[in-house]
């Protein structure tokens, strides 16, 4: 480091003082300041404040790392105008080895990581990591996660708390405030408070991308296996947008993915969002299996936009092979004013795919309440479909399937209302394609048309 380096072995190293930096280049490990130790409890309490930072590595202001030391970082920091030619835009922290846990007040303006996390960046293999900041981030950018990255290796726990503001911020690629990368055993929790206006990504997941793919740190995890994203607290987004898919979330599992499970258990309210598919969009790769997704807070999006999949909820679970178990829960969830302006476009406010090859013929009883279809069976392919209950759709627009589209597998519908569907094509409200059944019990459909039937 250019600066202070605070280190100890086997000792208790504390850091209460004030440290502020300006104009500082070329340090690798912390620009500023790196608290660092082996077998050792390391605390800074005090404030450190970065102006005009350019770090070689991770960190343009603070790194945060150390070999079985317990290290807990407490202060404020505050960065303006500093640069990481790796990660960390602001601060690094280093959970290779040790369990951190992260506090106080981390504040971003004019900051950019290079290869990720534009204000803070996050390396866990093995061990405990909790971030409990009120981040507050203006003008942030990176390659992927404008303000936070988060790199979960083998056996991780990484718990983020606290309250993240972020505005004005773009990445390259993925993730415009948060990106996540998930490892075998990983488990990741996102429990903060989010506030976020005008933040995009010019590929997928325009507030925040999860995946299994290449980490920022330069490996692949080859394999994925019983990983866990968990979101809770509250989101506030206006004018989120990407370029590919997910305005809001994008949960991309392309690789060798088996028991993934992931629980949306918070609020949220957003508007104004714009991606080519999906303010919500969560795609499963081909060699995917044991998937369960539950989304049962009280999600409300409205005026959202997209030209292919759908404008809403679009998931895409991957082919349904021998043994395979997929499934998405949606409840609670409105959805406003969802357009899918593609005329290829399914399902304006939700579409559930499940590929399979089986089609089946559905049948009405008792009016469209009460609509069936066959065979029950999964032929041998295993098991995938979702169940929607207390889901509202209004004045949303595909080209097949206005409100809802389900594509292959079995699905239940329970207390869902379509209002206003619209297709330019086939399905105002519903639309199904080779479904092997499907359930709707007590659904209302009204004032939607299509411009084929």
């Amino acid at each position: 480091t250019q600066c202070v380096s605070m280190s100890g072995a086997g000792a208790n190293v504390l850091m209460s003082g004030a440290v502020s930096c300006k104009n500082v280049t070329g340090g690798y490990y912390g620009a500023c300041v790196l608290y660092s130790g082996s077998d050792s409890n390391i605390t800074a309490t005090g404030n450190t404040s970065c102006e005009d930072m350019w770090a070689q590595s991770h960190g343009a202001c603070v790194r945060v790392q150390g070999s079985r030391s317990p290290l807990a970082v407490n202060g404020t920091t505050r960065c303006v105008r500093s640069r990481s030619d790796r990660t960390g835009g602001c601060i690094f922290v280093d959970g290779t080895s040790s369990n951190a846990s992260v506090g106080g007040e981390i504040v971003c303006e004019d900051t950019y990581g290079s290869a990720g996390g534009g204000c803070a960046s996050v390396w866990v293999r093995g061990v405990s990591v909790a971030i409990d900041s009120h981040i507050i981030a203006r003008n942030s950018g990176a390659r992927d996660g404008g303000v936070l990255l988060v790199d979960a290796a083998l056996n991780s726990s990484v718990t983020i708390g606290g309250v993240l503001n972020v505005s004005e911020t773009h990445v390259n690629t993925t993730g415009g405030a948060v990106f996540v990368t998930l490892g075998e055993r990983a488990r990741v929790t996102l429990a903060s408070n989010i506030s976020a206006e005008n933040v995009s990504a010019s590929g997928s997941g325009g507030l925040l991308y999860v995946t299994d793919g290449q980490s920022p740190f330069y490996h692949w995890y080859q394999f994925t296996t019983e990983a866990t994203f968990n979101m809770y607290g509250h989101i506030d987004a206006r004018n989120v947008s990407a370029g590919h898919d997910g305005s809001l979330l994008a949960v991309h599992m392309v690789r060798n993915t088996s028991r993934f499970a992931s629980h949306f258990g918070g609020s949220v309210r957003a508007r104004g969002v714009v991606a080519r598919s999906g303010a919500v969009s969560m795609v499963f790769g081909q060699n995917t299996s044991h998937v369960h997704i539950v989304m049962n807070g009280s999600v409300e999006i409205s005026d959202a936009n997209g030209t292919e999949g759908s404008a809403g909820i679009d998931v895409r679970l991957g082919r349904v092979g021998s043994g395979t178990n997929k499934s998405v829960v949606l409840q609670g969830v409105v959805l406003r004013n969802m357009q899918s302006s593609g005329r290829e476009s399914a399902g304006g406010g939700v579409s559930i795919w499940c590929e399979n090859d089986t089609s089946s013929v559905v049948s009405c009883s008792g009016g469209a309440s009460n609509c069936s279809s066959g065979p029950s069976v999964l032929d041998g392919q295993g098991q995938c479909g979702s169940v929607l209950e207390r889901v509202v759709i209004e004045g949303s627009a595909a080209g097949r399937g206005g409100g809802i589209a389900l594509r292959g597998g079995s699905h239940t519908l329970r207390d869902v209302v379509v209002r206003g569907g619209r297709a330019a094509d086939v399905g105002g409200a519903v639309y199904l394609w080779g479904v092997l059944q499907a359930v709707c019990v007590n659904c209302t459909i009204t004032n939607s048309t299509s411009a084929s039937g």
